[in-house]
């Protein structure tokens, strides 16, 4: 999933930049869509869920406020890493979790900017895209109190099957899109 979502993000850059968004919707679903897949296999196991990482540190609280505060640093050390996101995404971790509740609404946000600046033809205001997804995502995750599974769910196996049978086809045509294909 990650080696697919490296190949469709800067192919989603370059439809914005070069086609002015006539297929962007397109690969702005099929990064949304990369996103919930990931998250689908990555809750396959134990060692890649939120919800393993968070009651882990609430365990060491002896109160309620602790657990709380315990539980705000776990989040706050694996995305924005200081009130402001002063070395956002330092420690990041590609858990079930993160992708659907930080990384997802993250690129959601991204992409609506982008897909804006297309329809309004204006530039995208980077500035403000960096304080609303602070405001609107960030910060609100890590003072979440919104609870996660810590036991895996679904069949891996039959997971990666059935993510293989819908992106390869995709991944495959997008080869000729790519900006590193050879043109001949």
């Amino acid at each position: 999933m990650n080696l697919i979502q490296s190949i469709i993000h800067p192919i989603t850059i370059m439809i914005w930049w070069i086609l002015h968004g006539k297929v962007c919707s397109a690969a702005r679903d099929d990064m949304i869509q990369i996103l919930r897949d990931l998250n689908e296999i990555l809750g396959t196991e134990k060692k890649f869920l939120l919800g393993v990482w968070l009651n882990s540190a609430k365990s060491a609280a002896s109160n309620v406020l602790e657990s709380h505060i315990m539980e705000q640093n776990a989040r706050n050390q694996i995305t924005l890493w200081g009130p402001t996101g002063e070395i956002v995404d330092y420690a990041n971790k590609q858990w079930s979790g993160v992708v659907s509740s930080y990384f997802l609404p993250r690129w959601t946000l991204f992409l609506d900017y982008l897909n804006t600046s297309l329809a309004t033809n204006t530039s995208f205001d980077q500035n403000k895209y960096n304080t609303d997804v602070l405001n609107n995502v960030e910060k609100p995750f890590t003072y979440s109190l919104e609870t996660y599974p810590d036991t895996p769910s679904g069949d891996s196996y039959q997971i990666a099957k059935k993510l293989y049978q819908y992106w390869i086809p995709k991944v495959s045509a997008s080869q000729n899109l790519s900006p590193f294909a050879t043109l001949s």
